[in-house]
């Protein structure tokens, strides 16, 4: 395998996928977070995440029969629509705990989930990192039948990599057209993910839910107003 492309590899692996740090970085800057019911009836709900004193990170989460509504600092205005009581949908899983305590990264089918938010986007953004391990991909082939060496592989995916480089799907497309690349990756593979904001969202809900369900013997009647934990 060339240079470039076994360290980009390498890279990758180590860092670890998108849900997991991002899980990593949710749970640093929620950690002081405290959950606010505004107002609990039955289907009816609205309950706010928040840090005292800052709206940075916060979010809050409204329901109604047959949907709940996402909105905040660090999620996307969604409405999501599947059952009458969306809580039953977003189904939490007991916590899992790594050997050092800590809180794993709740199991959530992400793209089902977002899926349910019907966006015309999918909640989607292109992925740079899979454009260019098709690239290295393409470019390994061509190395291992000695259509151009291995220096002029890593020449390719480093201006392949540069930061100014491919930077949406048309610029990929551009770039794969002057360096005579297959085009055709843009068509037979999917070159998006999830954005990090669909990711979060669904990190939010389901830690709302969590701590809502956590909490639920100490909260007021239902119908009260504003009670905080």
């Amino acid at each position: 395998m060339f240079d470039l492309f076994a360290d980009f590899l390498a890279e990758q692996k180590k860092q670890g996928s998108v849900p997991d740090r991002l899980w990593e970085r949710f749970k640093r800057e929620t950690k002081d977070h405290r959950l606010t019911v505004v107002h609990d009836d039955g289907l009816y709900r609205h309950l706010v995440m928040a840090k005292p004193g800052t709206g940075i990170w916060s979010w809050e989460i409204a329901t109604w029969p047959g949907a709940l509504c996402s909105h905040g600092d660090i999620v996307d205005d969604n409405v999501f629509t599947r059952l009458r009581d969306m809580f039953d949908f977003f189904a939490v899983k007991p916590d899992r705990f790594d050997r050092d305590g800590s809180r794993r990264a709740p199991k959530i089918d992400f793209g089902y989930w977002v899926e349910k938010a019907h966006r015309a986007d999918g909640g989607r953004v292109y992925d740079k990192n899979c454009f260019l391990r098709w690239v290295g991909q393409i470019l390994q082939d061509w190395v291992d039948a000695k259509w151009i060496s291995p220096n002029q592989a890593d020449c390719m995916f480093a201006d392949a990599s540069e930061p100014v480089q491919n930077t949406d799907i048309e610029d990929a497309l551009a770039w794969l057209i002057h360096n005579e690349l297959d085009s055709d990756i843009l068509t037979r593979h999917n070159l998006t993910r999830l954005s990090d904001r669909s990711i979060l969202t669904c990190f939010a809900i389901h830690e709302t839910i969590r701590r809502f369900k956590l909490n639920r013997a100490d909260l007021a009647p239902a119908g009260a107003d504003v009670i905080n934990f």
